[in-house]
C-alpha cells in the first residue's frame, strides 16, 4: 500500500480543489472558478496565487488496510 499526498484547498461553494504541487491546485481553481462560477468576474493570476498560498493544506490519504481505497468519506450532518 502506498500513501499518496496532495495539495488541496476549498472553495467558498464547498468543492474541494485537489492536485499534486500549488502550480497545478492554481489552474484547477481557476477552471473550478470558470465552470462553477460563471457570474464571477475572471480572477487574476495573482489573486489565484494569493488565495491558493493563504488558503493550501496538505493531504496524505494512507490506506490502513487491503480494502480501503483512497475516496474521501463525507463528514458533517446527513443529508435529509
Amino acid at each position: 500500500m502506498q500513501e499518496v499526498r496532495v495539495r488541496a484547498l476549498r472553495c467558498a461553494c464547498g468543492q474541494r480543489i485537489e492536485a499534486d504541487h500549488d502550480g497545478a491546485l492554481c489552474a484547477s481553481l481557476r477552471e473550478h472558478l470558470e465552470r462553477a462560477h460563471p457570474y464571477m468576474e475572471p480572477p487574476t493570476s495573482e489573486w489565484v496565487r494569493d488565495l491558493v498560498s493563504s488558503a493550501v493544506y496538505g493531504l496524505e490519504y494512507v490506506p490502513v488496510g487491503p480494502h480501503d481505497s483512497l475516496e474521501e468519506e463525507g463528514f458533517g450532518p446527513d443529508p435529509y
